[in-house]
């Protein structure tokens, strides 16, 4: 027959495990936090660099329109 502290340390073991299992789950939510995080700034970093080649590309365009219309005249 079972005493009643074998079923206290099945709970234990129990328990522990399901910290155990709840750490490991919450290290894999830094682990994929930190990703977000890092791929959100590569992101803004990209879209900053996408704004500035527009920039680049209508100055180059209003320059090219400025030369034909100087050649034509």
């Amino acid at each position: 027959m079972a005493h009643p502290t074998d079923d206290s340390e099945d709970g234990k073991i129990g328990i522990e495990a399901d910290e155990r299992l709840i750490a490991r789950f919450e290290k894999l939510l830094e682990s994929r936090d930190e990703k977000i995080e890092d791929l959100e700034s590569r992101l803004t970093e990209v879209a900053s660099k996408v704004e500035s080649l527009i920039t680049e590309r209508n100055v180059l365009i209003d320059w090219i329109y400025a030369a034909v219309h100087v050649l034509r005249t």
